[in-house]
């Protein structure tokens, strides 16, 4: 429900990565916001949870890490603006297949949108993967 005189923003968020990638290298992700409405956005903020098996490699700038989510504090954007942001993760050296990594834009005005970009990790050779024992 919009309240009365109150006027919803428009945006759209995409998020890249590498096709593929090799266990225990880095790669980078971007992503980015734009205002695709007719109204400026308002208090835009991004975040990123990183999944298991993918470690931060800096904090990227203008970014703060909480509890494993990197958030950027985007603020207002104005109808046709965009803002690109990126962050670059080491893999750890046992994963491998399909990893996908989830990022969403929300904003005061307008509801909460998401991304996700997959990669195609290859496994390191040599390197074994240990049984989990639980008990």
């Amino acid at each position: 429900v919009t309240p009365v005189g109150t006027t919803v923003g428009v945006f759209q968020l995409t998020k890249s990565a590498p096709p593929s990638a090799i266990a225990g290298r880095r790669i980078t992700y971007r992503l980015r916001v734009r205002n695709t409405g007719t109204v400026a956005l308002t208090a835009v903020v991004l975040r990123d949870v990183l999944p298991s098996g993918m470690t931060l490699v800096s904090r990227p700038k203008g970014a703060t890490l909480k509890n494993g989510v990197i958030s950027w504090q985007v603020g207002a954007l104005a109808p046709g603006a965009q803002r690109v942001v990126s962050l670059t993760v080491r893999l750890d050296r046992t994963i491998s297949g399909q990893r996908g990594n989830t990022a969403s834009a929300s904003a005061q005005n307008t509801a909460t949108v998401r991304a996700r970009a997959c990669s195609n990790i290859r496994a390191v050779a040599g390197v074994s993967r240990l049984p989990v024992v639980t008990g």
